[in-house]
C-alpha cells in the first residue's frame, strides 16, 4: 500500500489543503446565513434547508431546482436517511478555491432564483455584487473569480460539471 510509506509531510499538506478548503466554504455559508453541520472529518456540510423549503416541497425538488436555477447541486439528504427526513442537503466543499467562491456567489443569489430564498432568522439574504477590474472578475467577499465558461446543469454533488 503505496499510502502508508508517504512522508508525514504529505499527510499535513493533505489536511492543510482540506482545512483551507473547508473554511473557504464554511465561512462563506456562515455569511450567507445557510445553517450546517460544521464538519470534523469529512469534505461536505450537511445544510438544512428548512427555512427554504416551499409548504410541501421535498429535498429532492429542492436540489433539482437549485441545480436548475442555480448551478450548484447538491444531494437531498433523503437518499442517506431510513428515517422521513426532508430537511437537509449535502454540499461538497473538495473542490478548487474558484469553485467554491463561484458556488458561494451564487448560493447568496438563492433567494432571487427560486422565489423568497430568506435565512432562518428571517432576514433576507443580502446581494453580492459582481464586478470586473484588470485582474478578471470578482464577487463574493471581494475574492478574484475565474469567469464561467459555460452554464451548469444536473444535480449531483456541488458544480460537478464544472472542473475541480
Amino acid at each position: 500500500v503505496v499510502d502508508l510509506n508517504m512522508p508525514l509531510s504529505y499527510y499535513d499538506e493533505f489536511g492543510a489543503h482540506y482545512a483551507h478548503m473547508k473554511k473557504i466554504f464554511t465561512e462563506g455559508m456562515r455569511d450567507i446565513g445557510i445553517p450546517f453541520t460544521d464538519p470534523e472529518g469529512t469534505y461536505f456540510v450537511l445544510a438544512d434547508i428548512s427555512p427554504y423549503l416551499k409548504k410541501g416541497q421535498s429535498d429532492v425538488d429542492f436540489c433539482e431546482q437549485l441545480a436548475r436555477k442555480a448551478g450548484v447541486g447538491a444531494v437531498p439528504g433523503s437518499s442517506f436517511f431510513n428515517e422521513p427526513i426532508n430537511n437537509i442537503v449535502r454540499l461538497h466543499f473538495a473542490k478548487k478555491d474558484e469553485t467554491l467562491y463561484a458556488a458561494l456567489d451564487r448560493l447568496n443569489h438563492i433567494k432571487d432564483m427560486m422565489g423568497g430564498f430568506r435565512t432562518s432568522c428571517g432576514r433576507n439574504v443580502p446581494h453580492t455584487v459582481w464586478g470586473r477590474d484588470k485582474g478578471g472578475l470578482f464577487s463574493f467577499r471581494g475574492k478574484r473569480i475565474a469567469p464561467l465558461i459555460r452554464p451548469l446543469h444536473g444535480a449531483g454533488e456541488l458544480y460537478h460539471s464544472m472542473e475541480s
